[in-house]
């Protein structure tokens, strides 16, 4: 994985976050609710407790951990791999299941589980 400069040392979201959330999403059956993708995605990057309930520096904005996976999400939507236009569902683009589908196939991201589809 890519060296982390952040304070938490969080996974980069363009280049280990946006691939992984992809994968995700395709083992789910290409569409998720993004409230199921936070917790098997911090998981797969082992994160610690303190990486994963870190609020941000403005605490009425939630945790950071959540902020770094939506923003790999956005990365996502401009690079017309994922189509976020209903709310509460990120659905895989045809481009972005054929990426996901070739993705899960090699290396690191053979691992990345399916999202939750509820809460243990």
């Amino acid at each position: 994985m890519a060296t982390r400069n952040n304070r938490l040392s969080l996974p980069d979201q363009h280049s280990e976050i946006a691939p992984a959330l992809l994968v995700l999403i395709f083992r789910s059956g290409g569409c998720v609710a993004p409230a199921n993708t936070y917790e098997p995605l911090a998981d797969f990057f082992e994160l610690s407790d303190e990486q994963r309930n870190a609020r941000r520096k403005d605490p009425t904005k939630g945790k950071e951990w959540h902020t770094y996976v939506m923003f790999a999400r956005e990365l996502l939507k401009k690079d017309g791999m994922l189509d976020a236009r209903e709310r509460g569902k990120w659905r895989l683009t045809p481009q972005g299941s054929a990426k996901a589908e070739a993705l899960s196939r090699v290396g690191l991201w053979k691992n990345v589980p399916s999202a939750r589809t509820a809460r243990a």
